[in-house]
């Protein structure tokens, strides 16, 4: 019995696939009555298979010229750390995941670059194997200047006035004045923060959080410094609280990673967290779908699937031509109260925004 119509339109798209993936196929395409020679099949199928790879943005046609090969992009989404495995870290899920989804809707392959140690050879050697690079916040210009010319959009981070590559992140200043404004809300007056406040980035949120409590006449408890992201410094942070005679009732956490730890410290100091000690984190992290609902802290919204499909859209503008001046967007980040937070637990969609995000130029 012959093969359905269907399954020999499917068939023949999954051979062209196969040709165009291998590079036995670029260019122009044969045409349609050429194929359907060589496939054996009318020319009717011939044009259902082609509409199912145009479909896909392997190919495209223009009229009265014939059907082209669309040309596969090789994009590198880079970090700079220490730790290999960065980039799987819950936090960096959407925006990877936005990535991701982008390039492979026009055809681009991405591949995932740590630069830790990276010597200026391996760098041009880097920038002759892809045609963009997408690049979180770790990552410094003398790396983008080994490009070669090629497109580069920063993500995440703090803008540099001085660099010349575009940047798509979110307004870190804001974060800690979401945090203050809650904290004050819901009426503390003795606030404290937790958490690391060093780089760049993690500055600028604690530094605002602070004035915007200053504007408030509310000073700032700070407990020993955290000068990176350690479970133990956490800790003794912590106990520091667990010491005052007048503890603070609210505190806003660098990350949801460290609010999640401070529920756990709570808990097992006999304390309940919301009711002895008021908590916002940031960055809407999974980590929270690992408590109890009536535990859970506020968080702040990144934006981070948003910041992650427009630097893939702008990046593919880039590599295709488009001239135009530096772009630095900064999304403007909100509050996500615990309700809220639990809901999205629920459905599953941690990092997900209920409305998308709002972006200033």
């Amino acid at each position: 019995m012959s093969a359905s119509l269907p399954n020999k339109y499917n068939r023949i798209a999954e051979q062209l696939r196969k040709r165009i993936e291998s590079g036995e196929l670029s260019g122009t395409l044969p045409g349609v009555k050429q194929l359907a020679l060589d496939y054996d099949v009318n020319f009717m199928t011939v044009n259902k298979a082609i509409n199912q790879l145009e479909a896909e943005n392997l190919v495209y046609r223009i009229s009265r010229k014939g059907t082209y090969v669309r040309k596969q992009r090789n994009v590198a989404l880079a970090f700079c750390d220490p730790n290999p495995h960065l980039l799987e870290a819950s936090f960096y899920g959407p925006l990877v995941s936005a990535v991701q989804s982008s390039l492979n809707r026009c055809n681009c392959f991405m591949i995932f670059e740590n630069l830790y140690g990276r010597s200026s050879r391996s760098m041009t050697s880097l920038a002759q194997r892809v045609d963009g690079m997408i690049l979180t916040s770790g990552v410094g210009t003398p790396f983008l200047e080994a490009m070669e010319g090629k497109p580069c959009i920063r993500v995440m981070g703090v803008t540099d006035p001085g660099c010349r590559f575009d940047h798509i992140s979110y307004d870190s200043a804001k974060v800690g004045r979401i945090a203050a404004e809650y904290l004050t809300g819901r009426g503390h007056r003795r606030i404290g923060f937790l958490g690391y406040a060093h780089s760049d980035l993690f500055r600028e949120r604690f530094e605002s959080f602070r004035q915007a409590l200053r504007e408030r006449d509310i000073v700032l408890w700070e407990p020993p410094p955290a000068p990176r992201f350690s479970n133990e410094l956490l800790t003794k942070q912590l106990e520091a609280w667990l010491a005052e005679k007048e503890r603070p009732t609210g505190v806003f956490c660098s990350t949801d990673y460290e609010a999640g730890f401070c529920c756990n410290f709570l808990y097992e100091h006999g304390l309940k967290p919301q009711r002895d000690l008021d908590i916002i984190g940031c960055n809407n992290d999974i980590f929270g779908s690992m408590m109890m609902p009536q535990a859970l802290p506020a968080s702040i919204e990144l934006c981070s699937a948003e910041i992650g499909r427009q630097a893939a859209v702008l990046l593919l503008d880039r590599i295709n031509g488009l001239e135009a001046p530096r772009v630095v967007r900064k999304f403007a980040p909100r509050l996500v109260p615990p309700e809220e937070y639990g809901r999205r637990i629920l459905r599953g969609r941690i990092n997900a925004p209920e409305k998308q995000g709002e972006w200033n130029a």
